[in-house]
């Protein structure tokens, strides 16, 4: 579904680089940390996920400064370069940093309290069809063919299969009610 959806050419060069395959390693670590985040939720108090999600940011923002001087760059070229942002890209950064950061990992973490992993990693499975939606209402972008109409109805309806089966398992392992 996914290679119809973005075009009969999406694979080609695949794999070709470095950050191809680490693309891949983080796709693999996002399910790992959905499971744990999953795992480890359900004991928190709801009253407690704001400060699980700081804990989370704690951890990107840490480890994504490692990366920044492991890279080579220096504390005072940081700030130099922080300090030439326009007033436009400190917005872009902010957006970046609170709404597709900070929200998502609040949302996700709030959401797992009441959704398995499987399941929402199913509904991640849609984020191209949401991205095409959100695409044709904000900048009027449009699908191109029926190959890509074809791949977003097969990824929708992969999810929708995986979310069912997700369903009918739970409600085949509860136990049956007792007569009284």
């Amino acid at each position: 579904g996914t290679a119809l959806f973005v075009g009969p050419n999406a694979l080609q060069g695949a794999f070709s680089s470095f950050g191809d395959i680490l693309e891949l390693g983080s796709a693999a670590l996002f399910a790992v940390q959905m499971w744990r985040c999953e795992k480890l939720i359900r004991k928190v108090p709801e009253s407690e996920v704001v400060g699980l999600t700081c804990l989370q940011l704690a951890l990107v923002a840490g480890f994504s400064f490692m990366c920044v001087l492991a890279e080579g760059f220096s504390m005072p070229l940081v700030l130099e370069t922080l300090s030439t942002l326009a007033p436009g890209e400190w917005m872009s950064v902010l957006t970046m940093g609170l709404v597709t950061t900070a929200f998502c990992l609040w949302a996700e973490a709030s959401a797992l309290q009441n959704v398995d992993a499987s399941v929402a990693a199913l509904i991640y499975a849609c984020e191209p069809i949401w991205g095409a939606v959100f695409a044709y209402l904000w900048r009027g972008e449009t699908l191109e063919g029926p190959c890509a109409m074809c791949g977003a109805g097969l990824l929708f309806l992969a999810s929708m299969a995986g979310v069912m089966a997700s369903t009918q398992e739970k409600a085949d392992t509860m136990p049956e009610p007792r007569a009284a």
